[in-house]
C-alpha cells in the first residue's frame, strides 16, 4: 500500500475471480475503509453454475462469522492502521500454534475475526461487508431488490456497535 498508493486485495491462493476486480473498487472506496465478507444477514443468490437460487444465512461462530477468503483495504491511515493489527496478531497466533501438532483450522478467520472485532470496538476504521457491495469471484451473483437481503442487524454487529 505504502508503495503503489492504491488499495490493497487480499486474497485466498486458490479464489478464481469470474470478474474483473478493478470494477469492484469504486464501490468499495465509497463504502469504507476495510470490506470484509460478514455473514450478517439472509442473502439469496443465482448460483452461476446450476443456475438456481441459493440462501447465504448468518453465522455464529467466529470462524464461520468472517471469511478471510477476500479482504479489501483502502489506501488510507486507518486501513493501514486495521493491517498492522493484522499482522501483529498473524504474528503472536502463528508462533503459538507453530509448535502445536494440532490442527489449526479456521485460524485465518480467527485471526480475523479478533481485529475486526477491535477495530469495530475502537472505530478506528470503517469496516463493511463485501457481502453488501459485491465480490468479482465465487459461484453466485448477488439478487437485486426485496429478495436479495434480509432486514436486521446480526447480533454481534450490534454488541460491537453499541
Amino acid at each position: 500500500m505504502r508503495l503503489f498508493k492504491r488499495p490493497l486485495i487480499l486474497t485466498d491462493i486458490d479464489i478464481v475471480f469470474r470478474d474483473d476486480p478493478a470494477r469492484y473498487v469504486p464501490r468499495w472506496i465509497e463504502a469504507g475503509d476495510v470490506g470484509v465478507r460478514f455473514f450478517d444477514a439472509v442473502r439469496a443468490r443465482w448460483s452461476v453454475s446450476r443456475k438456481r437460487l441459493l440462501y447465504r444465512y448468518p453465522k455464529f461462530e467466529p470462524w464461520r462469522m468472517l471469511n478471510a477468503g477476500c479482504v479489501y483495504l483502502k489506501a488510507n491511515t486507518q486501513a493501514k492502521s486495521f493491517l498492522d493489527v493484522l499482522a501483529n496478531h498473524t504474528s503472536e497466533a502463528m508462533a503459538r500454534f507453530a509448535d502445536n501438532r494440532g490442527s489449526n483450522w479456521w485460524i485465518d478467520q480467527n485471526i480475523l475475526y479478533a481485529v475486526f472485532v477491535a477495530t469495530m470496538r475502537q472505530g478506528s476504521a470503517k469496516v463493511f461487508s463485501l457481502e453488501n457491495t459485491g465480490i468479482p469471484f465465487g459461484g453466485y451473483v448477488p439478487v437485486e431488490g426485496d429478495l436479495g437481503r434480509s432486514a436486521g442487524t446480526h447480533p454481534a454487529l450490534a454488541l460491537l456497535q453499541a
